[in-house]
């Protein structure tokens, strides 16, 4: 995993209050830099290269290919699955791109491919991203809870494959994006 030194964009808290201006100059300062050593074109691939490996979620690895192709034909629960894959590439970008201008363009870089594979998928998404974070925000056994969840959003609860299905997408897709992350080698300083 890269750790970034962010203590150039924490802009909020601590006993100094900035004016607008200082933490615009402050931020232009943050994407320039980011630009000059090249981590700006490194977040934009790197979203791509992830949005064009989620988009087809059967695709994802070999032991969930068979399970989601059995869904593929079942336009809900297929649609909640690239809803699901969709979320958990997003929060893991911003939990292990811990510089912000860097997953904020990563995100952007993502979404901007996925719109242009499949317009409708960002419109859809409102609702199940909300439930998503609050299982992300509760903590504890997340795959569990957003495996339930998951299984809630394709309309069946208490169907035990799907649960199954919800939690091992949230572990292959973290696992996936934390070795993107790691192959594309930002900058840190």
């Amino acid at each position: 995993m890269h750790t970034f030194d962010d203590n150039d964009v924490k802009i909020f808290g601590g006993s100094k209050i900035e004016n607008e201006a200082d933490v615009l100059i402050r931020v232009v300062e943050i994407m320039k830099k980011q630009r000059a050593n090249g981590n700006m074109d490194r977040a934009k691939d790197l979203g791509v290269k992830i949005a064009r490996q989620i988009y087809s979620p059967e695709n994802i690895n070999a032991e969930l290919a068979d399970i989601i192709e059995k869904y593929k034909a079942d336009e809900e629960v297929y649609e909640q699955i690239k809803m699901l894959v969709t979320f958990v590439a997003e929060a893991q970008i911003h939990l292990l791109l811990e510089k912000y201008s860097v997953s904020t363009m990563t995100v952007n870089a993502l979404y901007d491919e996925l719109i242009q594979l499949d317009d409708d998928l960002y419109d859809n998404i409102t609702n199940a991203f909300t439930f998503y974070y609050l299982e992300l925000r509760k903590g504890g056994d997340v795959s569990s809870h957003l495996g339930k969840r998951f299984a809630k959003l394709c309309g069946d609860g208490e169907n035990e494959t799907l649960r199954e299905l919800g939690s091992k997408l949230y572990n292959s897709i973290n696992e996936i994006i934390k070795e993107e992350i790691d192959a594309t080698n930002f900058v840190n300083d």
